[in-house]
């Protein structure tokens, strides 16, 4: 039975021996080829996959193949989906062997595209770090600009709950001036996506107390640095980075 063997060097192999397993429910090998079998074995249709996992285990009683390999959790602990660098060696194999098929044309075109996403994404992250480091250092001119870059334009209820925090520490520090030219400019455009009922007029009874904790919305307000970190809490989801890029 054709099989993709220790050596991966040769893509056109490696496809070949891809559409025969899939297709014919023969074997993929393992070794140092057990990458490329782990993404082979992850794209196996649901129709063969009782009858390929009894058929492998057979093999693998032979010697030649492992059943264990072919289990369902040792699928799930080898085969990531979502791990960057899965994608790459994935992307690195189909430019190859499209190349070496005499495609150049389209290997450029998917080599290019794979370029234009990871910097995209590098982009993203260094914009993501960039704002939470000038939420937790109070460097709101910093903030408003990067609400104006593509990963936070068109998050509405972030940008109102970052506007927020300003206007309070605004109030705090009794500068009513700058805190009535935000609450026009910046949270009244806002105010759909306020978190609770009846806060965004709790904001303009703010102008005039003396103390955040006035309002009835904000008596649980404990201070400038706890009020950032918890903004950075609340939106952890979207702040949080890998830890390879932190």
């Amino acid at each position: 039975s054709p099989s993709i063997g220790a050596n991966i060097s040769n893509p056109t192999s490696a496809m070949h021996a891809l559409h025969t397993s899939t297709g014919g429910g023969t074997g993929v090998g393992t070794g140092a080829g057990a990458g490329v079998g782990t993404i082979v074995g992850s794209s196996l249709s649901s129709s063969h996959h009782h009858q390929g996992d009894s058929h492998l285990a057979q093999k693998g009683a032979s010697g030649t193949l492992s059943s264990d390999f072919y289990t369902p959790n040792a699928m799930v602990n080898t085969f990531h989906p979502d791990d960057p660098q899965i994608k790459s060696d994935v992307i690195r194999m189909i430019v190859q062997y499209l190349q070496e098929e005499g495609y150049p044309s389209a290997a450029m075109t998917l080599q290019d595209e794979a370029n234009i996403k990871t910097k995209t994404l590098a982009a993203q992250r260094l914009q993501l770090r960039r704002m939470k480091r000038a939420i937790l250092d109070g460097e709101w001119t910093e903030v408003e600009k990067l609400c104006a870059k593509a990963a936070f334009r068109n998050l509405k209820a972030f940008q109102y709950a970052l506007y927020r925090q300003q206007y309070l520490e605004l109030i705090d520090a009794q500068e009513f001036q700058k805190a009535f030219t935000l609450l026009n400019k910046r949270l009244k455009p806002l105010e759909p996506f306020a978190l609770r009922s009846g806060e965004f007029s709790d904001l303009c009874y703010l102008l005039t107390c003396k103390s955040v904790a006035d309002a009835p919305s904000f008596r649980d307000w404990s201070g400038v640095n706890s009020g950032r970190e918890f903004l950075i809490d609340q939106f952890a989801m979207l702040l949080e980075l890998e830890a390879t890029d932190a």
